[in-house]
């Protein structure tokens, strides 16, 4: 069996509105509920992403930053 089971991580590449805010609800709602620039929020959500593919490849417990909660928190609301 494979030990790495999934692909390596490539992030995808994401559309902009025209207003800048990432094309996501989410990166919406972190702008909007944290009052986070775009470029923030849109970095949070890479570092969530990044986060998410660890959690699934890694043999051993990952724990989130505080911003990567915030993203998950508004990510499962």
């Amino acid at each position: 069996m494979d030990r790495y089971p999934f692909a390596p991580y490539h992030p995808p590449k994401r559309k902009r509105r025209q207003d800048g805010v990432a094309a996501t609800e989410l990166g919406h709602t972190l702008v909007e509920e944290h009052n986070w620039t775009v470029d923030y929020a849109d970095r949070a959500i890479e570092e969530y992403r990044r986060f998410l593919y660890l959690s699934c490849v890694s043999e051993f417990h990952v724990t989130p930053s505080q911003i990567v909660d915030l993203v998950w928190h508004a990510h499962m609301a």
